[in-house]
């Protein structure tokens, strides 16, 4: 068994947006971080991270694919989860300039609080083909 310092990896997928490849692929992803050594409460969090982001994909542009990347490295998990079609001013993220999230979100949003509670970072980012919600979230590789 490797020891945590080798903790690694990346994990991508692209899936059709319905509930049920979303739920699929949250799962796979669960897998993958146990697979690759992360302690069980931070990939219970990231596991919920995930599932309200791709949540939120799916229910934002239903007919077109979701991104969902994992990546784990040097005691961080980076998640992104995209949308084709979405450009980054419709993603409604409360805060400050610098694109941290630090406000509360009034009608909708409440899964992006509760990223934004188990994340150290999210932002959001467009490239003019995908846009994605991307997230930190630290961790002591020395406690798996």
């Amino acid at each position: 068994m490797p020891d945590d310092r080798s903790i690694g990896g990346a994990f991508d997928f692209q899936f059709t947006p319905s509930h049920e490849d979303a739920s699929r692929v949250r799962q796979e992803a669960r897998r993958f971080l146990d697979a690759s050594g992360v302690p069980s409460p931070v990939a219970v969090d990231v596991e919920l991270i995930i599932a309200e982001l791709v949540t939120n994909a799916v229910e934002q542009e239903p007919t077109m694919p979701v991104r969902l990347d994992v990546v784990i490295a040097d005691g961080a998990i980076y998640v992104s989860v995209a949308n084709r079609s979405v450009d980054d001013s419709a993603i409604e993220l409360p805060g400050s300039a610098d694109g941290s999230i630090d406000g509360v979100l009034a009608d909708r949003g409440r899964g992006l609080q509760i990223v934004s509670a188990l994340a150290d970072g999210v932002w959001v980012h467009g490239d003019g083909e995908w846009t994605s919600v991307r997230c930190l979230k630290w961790f002591d590789q020395s406690s798996g």
